[in-house]
């Protein structure tokens, strides 16, 4: 399986591992592995993950690649999606940062910026957490 297939699945499979309150934070079919548009409402929360692009370096094993990865956190609040989308990112980014290397897929993966967006109209908001991978291939 290509590397880049492999992180966004293994992301992917540990947003859905996340629990608030005893029950699983994003349900089955709210988390994909793939860019996706019009999200539904029904499932949201939701997480995204993709990668943008990245930047190749020739070394000896193979070649070092420099990906921006991005995590994209969808929800719903007509009063204060800020909060809502920061208590996301308090689950999610511990669950990233426990997993540095992403049982052995990257050599590294850290925060290196993020984002929010609102669609006033729906009262729907997007925290997007982009992270720079680092793997051999």
């Amino acid at each position: 399986m290509n590397p880049r297939k492999a992180i966004r699945k293994k992301v992917a499979e540990l947003l859905k591992t996340l629990q608030r309150d005893n029950k699983p934070l994003f349900e089955p079919d709210s988390v994909y592995s793939h860019r996706v548009t019009g999200l539904d409402e029904e499932y949201l929360p939701a997480a995204v993950v993709f990668i943008v692009g990245g930047e190749v370096e020739a070394e000896h094993d193979g070649d070092l690649h420099e990906a921006e990865l991005v995590v994209q956190l969808y929800d719903k609040d007509s009063l204060n999606i800020d909060d809502k989308l920061d208590d996301l990112d308090e689950l999610v980014k511990p669950l990233i940062e426990a997993n540095h290397d992403l049982n052995g897929l990257v050599d590294s993966i850290e925060l290196s910026s993020y984002d929010f967006n609102q669609d006033e109209q729906q009262a729907l908001g997007m925290l997007e957490l982009k992270y720079t991978v680092k793997f051999i291939y």
